[in-house]
């Protein structure tokens, strides 16, 4: 399985990123993105991913995702403002760090 997942991921990075600077008509997408609520729930039922983190990008255009699963695998998921959303990279062996504290945040 996590092998069929790398092949598609492997065969999806070129054509997300084209996807997600908007270079690929809306049809190769469809290839490789889904609805933000279906790649969600394909996530958790096929990988027992949850979400981790989020932030935006590209100035309010994109939400990122990360979601990790218990076994180490990771997942990075890029959705734009009309609820489509990219798997842009994913992986193994996901370790969390603690979090840096900023100086503003360093106790007096």
């Amino acid at each position: 399985m996590k092998r069929i997942k790398r092949l598609l991921i492997a065969s999806a990075v070129v054509p997300i990123s084209l996807a997600l600077t908007g270079a690929v008509p809306n049809a190769a997408q469809a290839a490789v993105c889904m609805p933000h609520e279906a790649a969600v729930a394909n996530l958790e039922q096929k990988f027992g991913e949850q979400v981790a983190g989020v932030g935006l990008a590209g100035r309010g255009q994109s939400l990122v995702e990360l979601f990790v699963g218990s076994n180490g695998s990771w997942t990075i998921l890029v959705t734009r403002t009309n609820g489509i959303a990219c798997v842009a990279s994913s992986g193994e062996d996901w370790t969390d760090l603690p979090r840096a504290t900023k100086a503003s945040e360093a106790p007096a």
